[in-house]
């Protein structure tokens, strides 16, 4: 038995330092996210039904937990991280964006508040996008 490794396989790329900092952004946001849920709700929201809180509630409990274990998946390099943590961008800029339209207009979205809200809670979701998936510098050959 060779109890060696195997030469010829590579060791993994290190992380570059955009996806270090998406990650621990994603790990931050995530993991700071869920008990800020249960902080001061404003009475519109506890006006809902018990069902719609519980639903709120739960939505944004699974979307901060995946925020968790996607930036954790991206620091430890696991193949998944990325795919993972780029879907719960996208799943969670829909949401943000209505919770940013109420936020912004105090009261039901216009379609005009709506739009404008995805497009700054997206363009804040492509930077993170943008961060896990850049090369290094020093990965990209230059022309001599």
């Amino acid at each position: 038995m060779n109890s060696q490794p195997d030469a010829t396989l590579e060791s993994p790329r290190p992380v570059t330092l955009t996806a270090k900092i998406a990650a621990i952004y994603l790990i931050v946001a995530g993991a700071a996210s869920i008990p800020l849920l249960f902080f001061a709700p404003n009475h519109k929201f506890l006006a809902q039904s018990m069902s719609m809180r519980a639903g709120h509630y739960t939505r944004e409990v699974i979307l901060n937990a995946a925020f968790v274990v996607a930036g954790i998946a991206v620091l430890r390099q696991r193949a998944w991280g990325r795919k993972c943590a780029v879907i719960v961008l996208a799943i969670s800029t829909f949401y943000g964006a209505i919770s940013f339209g109420q936020g912004l207009s105090g009261r039901l979205t216009t379609p005009q508040v709506l739009l404008f809200s995805l497009l700054i809670v997206g363009a804040w979701n492509s930077l993170w996008v943008y961060l896990l998936y850049r090369k290094s510098s020093r990965e990209t050959p230059t022309k001599a």
